[in-house]
């Protein structure tokens, strides 16, 4: 099987709601895109059977993440909804990512894909990260 390059870390869509959120965000806030499970969640695997089905889960990825710049500490998560997140399988994930995320306690936000942006979407979210990282244990300059 040949392996080919993907240009673009992120679908046009997604580059689009990136480039528009980035505009209203604080400059202390990052957007890291295309975050898997695995580097945002931890859980203690207690049944070895469910191993393999678990690493499966965690090789999920969440569309964007925003995080403190100076401290890299995650406020939120955010999964962007197309076409595709009507497809049986895909609900199916997205509910165990909801199931996930909520019981880590990691804020989530969804989001609708549109062509232009409801900007009271776009300010729930960078009202709810400046709340967040006012609220930041920032380590102290040297």
């Amino acid at each position: 099987m040949t392996k080919r390059k993907i240009h673009t870390i992120v679908t046009p869509t997604e580059k689009k709601f990136k480039e528009h959120l980035q505009k209203h965000l604080p400059a202390n806030i990052e957007i890291h895109c295309k975050v898997r499970f695995a580097d945002i969640l931890r859980q203690e695997i207690t049944d070895k059977l469910n191993i393999w089905k678990d690493k499966k889960i965690y090789m999920m990825h969440i569309d964007f993440t925003l995080v403190i710049k100076e401290t890299q500490e995650i406020i939120l998560a955010i999964e962007l909804d197309d076409y595709s997140h009507k497809r049986e399988k895909t609900k199916l994930n997205d509910d165990k990512k909801k199931e996930m995320l909520t019981e880590s306690k990691l804020h989530y936000a969804r989001v609708k894909v549109e062509e232009m942006y409801d900007m009271t979407i776009i300010n729930k979210i960078v009202n709810f990260c400046k709340k967040k990282a006012g609220k930041s244990h920032v380590p102290a300059s040297p």
